[in-house]
């Protein structure tokens, strides 16, 4: 199915886009650095039969409005992207919600389950990131300034014609890969520089080992950016984790191998609470 169409709420001054579809417990979908609420088209389609499902644009991507910040303010940190969804949530009248993360997102979603507690049922970490921070500061900054020296002299579409084959794996298709370098292309250079200053400076590790939600962690067997390494450094921080691979699958793992990926996803959310046909039964 093609992805919903972009839908738009206000939080302040804040202006957040979404797409939404299905109905049921609400699963809230956070993309990564690199993309858009345009990159779950096939979670809407495996996922909203059963459930409510919506994907946010994080402030700065897609249709949301970018973030305050410069002078005389500082940068945004990536606690101010946690609450902008927790603004998200308010605005929509979701109480509490399953939370799917990928990469950028997985950190973004950490840190919201965390800081609202009381806001997230089930957590899926997807391809994701302790953050920058994690790493000596010498090695951070510079993979921040290749980051953003190759938005400087590429431009978003230059980036992602030479970022998009590396996100999957060895065997995927040259239409899926054109896919993701579609998204990609359409990334905010404003929006993206502040998103990648956020994730370098970010450290997670104290979210992690907090969290109440039951959470499950996904990885794909050839994800070279957030590698299977990182995946098991986050689960042994997780008060109550689980660690699932994708076989043939890269870092874009939900898009590359959306069935498996889905299946993992529900039969988690079974194991969280009922499913929504049980729970009409019951």
């Amino acid at each position: 199915m093609n992805p919903p169409a972009n839908r738009f709420v206000y939080h302040g001054d804040l202006r957040l886009a979404y797409r939404e579809a299905g109905r049921g417990a609400p699963i809230v979908l956070l993309h990564g650095i690199g993309s858009s609420s345009l990159t779950w088209d096939r979670q809407f389609e495996g996922l909203s039969p059963a459930y409510r499902v919506i994907a946010w644009d994080a402030p700065g991507y897609g249709g949301s409005s970018i973030l305050s910040a410069g002078d005389p303010l500082p940068p945004p940190r990536i606690d101010d992207y946690a609450d902008a969804l927790a603004g998200l949530f308010g605005e929509l009248e979701i109480g509490s919600a399953h939370v799917v993360g990928h990469s950028m997102g997985g950190a973004i979603a950490a840190v919201f389950a965390f800081r609202h507690s009381s806001r997230v049922r089930g957590l899926v970490l997807a391809d994701s990131t302790r953050g920058g921070g994690v790493r000596p500061d010498k090695e951070r900054k510079a993979s921040l300034e290749n980051r953003l020296r190759a938005l400087d002299e590429l431009g978003p579409a230059g980036m992602a014609r030479a970022r998009a084959p590396r996100l999957v794996s060895t065997k995927a298709s040259a239409d899926l890969v054109g896919r993701i370098e579609a998204v990609m292309a359409e990334v905010r250079p404003e929006g993206y520089r502040q998103a990648a200053g956020m994730l370098s400076d970010a450290n997670v590790t104290k979210a992690l080992r907090r969290l109440r939600a039951p959470t499950l962690v996904l990885c794909g067997e050839e994800d070279e950016i957030t590698p299977i390494a990182e995946s098991r450094a986050i689960l042994d921080l997780l008060p109550n984790g689980r660690l699932k691979l994708i076989p043939d699958a890269g870092h874009a793992g939900h898009q590359e191998k959306p069935t498996a990926y889905n299946g993992e996803i529900l039969a988690f959310l079974a194991s969280v609470e009922p499913s929504p046909a049980e729970q009409q039964r019951a």
